[in-house]
């Protein structure tokens, strides 16, 4: 299996062909696609796994958000015009 940031970039680049193909124009329109898609996988995993697991899965992607919406909320950015160079080792 890939590594987690790699199968990140391949779930966003088949979610971006999923939502193009399905027709989606608006947020809501992505919305019920994404809700389909997610429902879908779910019943795939209980299939495939078990019912655990796809209460498991569902639970995962529920503190995912939870977590991606509290992180973005707390993000602090420095200004794109700070310059940050790298110190020679010994001097701060």
């Amino acid at each position: 299996m890939h590594s987690n940031s790699q199968t990140e970039i391949l779930a966003e680049k088949a979610i971006a062909l999923f939502l193009k193909t399905s027709g989606a124009t608006t947020a809501a329109d992505a919305q019920k696609a994404l809700n389909k898609l997610v429902a879908v996988a779910s019943q795939a995993v209980e299939t495939v796994v078990g019912h655990d697991a796809a209460i498991d899965m569902l639970d995962g992607v529920k503190i995912n958000c939870s977590f991606k919406h509290t992180s973005n909320a707390l993000a602090v950015s420095a200004p794109r015009h700070l310059n940050i160079m790298a110190c020679a080792p010994g001097i701060q």
